[in-house]
């Protein structure tokens, strides 16, 4: 029956936060009736749901387990998925009598994962490297995977055989096995804020690498991925003193200095995309490795920079340094455009009528400026002026 006039409404004492994060939401909720129950309905259920300490009576329409006025009920929901919900609540009176339902809004977050110490940004060739993931969620397990590779379970979770790197994994560069989530899973155990967990990640072979790791829940709720970034290399660049970039030089000459990150190393350039020019073999406690270009020709100019390790194991193209610049000594050059001298009419020149311009184009061409054509015009009559219009061509 629908509520009457003057029935005790449903109060809803305490809900869920708008931002919850976690598998279940509970709320507590009373009313003024002297016996009363509740019913909810979640979302778009299409209808309602006796709470659960009460019991239905299909035979004679009754609900046993009605409570006294004014006693307080909680009620929680178990395995609540990601995203936002609207819970109605409403209470009834001893002859089915139902008040108005009283509703909460709120959103429900999987748990995040966190690096607390993700993959540095060199990691040499097939080597291994450990992570340490954490959540924000109460107890959470996590899943990563390796260059779009598939979603793997992380080793501190089901028994100790399933720990061991299966081939998939393997070709991804992971410990671990592959798993669905929550149960299915067969997780032993899941982790419990804030303690956080470790897992072995294989660097893989020479180039750019990207780790993913997402937390779940024990309902198998899954997170928002992070990622971390890390390049497979034997040795990287580092450049103590650049050389230009960008700029445009008087001089004929350019400098740079650089290093690699490894106890020995080589520094080899490539000026103007042409053969390597090796350096003396250096120690990482040395002075960095200085090079000197000299009598640069007229125009632009390109460099790359690279270190190599000991045993002469270039750094990856991601790990090059890579400069741009131009030498201009020379002042620019002047032609006459295309087409030459002509006379063409221009009403813009604020004078009554049309008035008759002679066109001089020409063009200035430099070593480092883009081209650009002016256009000189003289107007006719008795006042002669100078227009100068550039365009770039």
């Amino acid at each position: 029956m629908d509520a009457r006039a003057g029935e005790a409404e449903t109060h809803l004492r305490r809900t869920p936060p708008s931002d919850l994060r976690g598998r279940s939401a509970t709320f507590t909720l009373t009313s003024a009736s002297a016996k009363w129950g509740y019913e909810v309905q979640m979302d778009d259920e299409p209808g309602w749901t006796l709470g659960p300490a009460f019991v239905a009576d299909a035979a004679t329409g009754t609900v046993a387990g009605l409570v006294s006025a004014h006693r307080v009920l909680s009620h929680t929901m178990s395995c609540v998925p990601p995203g936002p919900h609207t819970l109605r609540v409403r209470t009834f009176d001893a002859a089915g009598v139902r008040a108005e339902p009283a509703s909460a809004q709120w959103t429900q977050h999987a748990p995040t994962a966190m690096l607390a110490v993700g993959m540095p940004p060199r990691v040499n060739p097939g080597a291994d490297h450990w992570v340490e993931v954490r959540s924000d969620g109460a107890k959470y397990a996590f899943e990563l995977r390796v260059d779009d590779g598939d979603w793997v379970l992380g080793d501190a979770y089901g028994p100790a055989s399933a720990k061991k790197t299966a081939a998939a994994a393997a070709a991804a560069g992971l410990g671990g096995r592959s798993g669905a989530g929550g149960a299915d899973l067969g997780i032993s155990k899941f982790t419990e804020s804030p303690r956080m967990e470790r897992q072995r990640v294989r660097a893989g072979a020479e180039g750019r690498h990207a780790l993913e790791v997402r937390a779940l829940d024990e309902c198998g709720n899954r997170g928002e991925a992070v990622q971390s970034e890390w390049v497979s290399s034997w040795v990287a660049t580092v450049v103590v003193e650049a050389a230009p970039d960008g700029e445009a030089l008087l001089a004929d000459s350019a400098s740079f200095a650089a290093k690699g990150d490894t106890p020995h190393y080589f520094v080899e350039h490539s000026l103007d995309d042409g053969a390597w020019v090796r350096s003396r073999k250096t120690s990482a406690a040395a002075t960095p490795v200085r090079v000197r270009l000299a009598e640069l020709a007229e125009g632009r100019h390109t460099l790359a920079v690279r270190a190599l390790d000991a045993q002469g194991r270039a750094a990856h193209a991601s790990q090059q340094a890579r400069f741009a610049w131009a030498v201009d000594r020379q002042p620019p050059v002047t032609r006459v455009g295309d087409g030459g001298v002509r006379r063409e009419r221009d009403a813009g020149l604020g004078m009554a009528g049309e008035a008759m311009v002679t066109v001089v184009p020409y063009v200035v061409t430099d070593a480092t400026e883009c081209t650009v054509e002016y256009q000189l015009g003289r107007c006719a009559g008795k006042n002669p002026q100078c227009c100068t219009r550039p365009f770039l061509s």
